[in-house]
């Protein structure tokens, strides 16, 4: 009986042996987008548990109440469009990083408007505000998400990724709105206002620190990259800028 190896076989053994292993810097990257959306959203649904408390402080009517609770939305939807476009100027990580940052500014600000004022319509008027704002600068995160998915995930695994920051607003509402309501009964309802500012503000170092590009990921495999891009991965979405026209050089026809 012939024991010889198949040299071709010996080959394919020890390039698959000395190959590096896969990296799963996108998991990594999808725990970051988790992170993220979770704070958004409990952003969001905070002042549906503090509002009691600053209803009382401030004797606001219930029609008080119901355009402070609406102002996110409104500010919501006249922000996608614009969201879309920064998203296409100037990136994933500047405008996700940026606004992350100001909607936690916006955020941790409601909890200091019972120290500005005591003067009711003045209070309306901070609240209603600063919930506009938080809507039109949290509106580009769900096309961000969006945007990431297609830039790190190849087209057989999106599902899953797009599955978990979906299921971000429903995880949010059962870890903060109990933590936001023992807050608001033990401190006081600007407490968890401040929580969420500061825990937005590190998420957001998070993100400036980690997220990059695929291909300037320092972390990411050579086997992790070409895996994506097999897939369909969009790793250049970021790197493709629109072209910029100058008057002084029209375009020839």
């Amino acid at each position: 009986m012939d024991y010889r190896v198949n040299p071709s076989t010996e080959n394919k053994a020890g390039a698959a042996a000395t190959s590096p292993p896969r990296s799963h810097v996108r998991y990594w990257m999808l725990a970051l987008i988790m992170l993220l959306s979770t704070i958004a959203y409990a952003d969001r649904s905070v002042l549906s548990i503090a509002g009691a408390g600053i209803r009382d402080e401030f004797g606001l009517s219930p029609i008080q109440l119901g355009y402070i609770l609406s102002a996110f939305s409104w500010a919501y939807v006249l922000g996608q469009i614009p969201g879309g476009l920064l998203l296409d100027r100037f990136g994933t990580r500047a405008v996700y990083g940026t606004t992350a940052i100001l909607w936690s500014i916006a955020t941790f600000a409601v909890g200091f408007v019972g120290e500005l004022t005591a003067d009711v319509t003045t209070a309306v008027v901070l609240l209603f505000t600063l919930r506009f704002a938080l809507g039109f600068i949290e509106a580009p995160s769900f096309p961000a998400n969006a945007r990431l998915t297609l830039m790190w995930f190849p087209k057989e695994e999106r599902g899953f990724p797009s599955a978990t920051f979906s299921s971000a607003s429903y995880f949010a509402v059962a870890i903060f709105s109990p933590l936001s309501g023992y807050l608001v009964s033990a401190l006081g309802w600007p407490a968890p206002f401040f929580l969420l500012g500061v825990a937005g503000a590190v998420a957001a170092v998070l993100w400036f620190a980690f997220m990059r590009e695929p291909r300037q990921h320092k972390t990411v495999s050579r086997s992790e990259l070409d895996h994506i891009m097999k897939g369909g991965g969009l790793v250049d979405i970021d790197a493709q800028k629109p072209a910029r026209r100058s008057v002084c050089h029209p375009v020839h026809w």
